[in-house]
């Protein structure tokens, strides 16, 4: 009987722990002079973009983008566990949500081309904003398929500011834990990291 409960725990532990791959890494402190592991959460950063009008900066453009987690719980350790995973299995939808703030007493104005994540567009991307002086504006792009096990998406940022077309590579960062859960630069992450 106790061992027909250990196993049940055992096995319920299992399938609620491992119900969708974390994505850690071990890294060598330096400063501390030993192994530190990583956990990395469900969201990619983007590091502010400054677009200048003249020499003042006017306009900073902030992306993140949040990998959701759509599996039925459990799914993925018993796929793992039988052998039948496969590059579906990491495939999850990435949100993209974009936040302009406007730093000039001005009104702005932007016209967003595209923004790419993985060479594939994001369907809510070709807009133009208009941003009254000193205002924040945030705007859900949609999302496309990525796998979820990369570090840093490549993303492509097409705009017009200032009647100049600019067209950029990035690279977004995927956070750890400990730093998706704090407040930066005045952008509130979900609670739920």
């Amino acid at each position: 009987m106790i061992y027909r409960l250990f196993m049940f725990f055992t096995c319920s532990y299992l399938l609620v722990a491992c119900s969708t791959p974390t994505m850690s890494e071990y890294k060598y402190n330096p400063h501390y002079r030993q192994v530190q592991r990583i956990d990395y959460s469900n969201y990619y950063e983007l590091m502010p973009i400054q677009l200048k009008q003249g020499d003042e900066e006017s306009l900073e453009l902030f992306l993140i983008t949040q990998l959701d987690n759509q599996g039925i719980p459990g799914e993925y350790s018993l796929r793992k566990l039988s052998g039948y995973l496969d590059t579906r299995n990491f495939v999850q939808d990435a949100r993209a949500t974009l936040y302009l703030h406007n730093n000039s007493e001005q009104p702005k104005q932007l016209e967003l081309k595209a923004i790419s994540l993985e060479h594939q567009r994001l369907p809510l991307s070709g807009q133009i904003f208009e941003l009254p002086a000193k205002s924040t504006l945030t705007w859900s792009l949609g999302s496309v398929p990525v796998d979820m096990r990369l570090h840093r998406i490549n993303t492509r940022i097409e705009y017009v500011f200032n009647g100049q077309h600019t067209e950029t590579n990035y690279q977004q960062e995927r956070l750890p834990q400990q730093k998706a859960r704090q407040e930066f630069r005045g952008i509130q992450l979900p609670n739920s990291i």
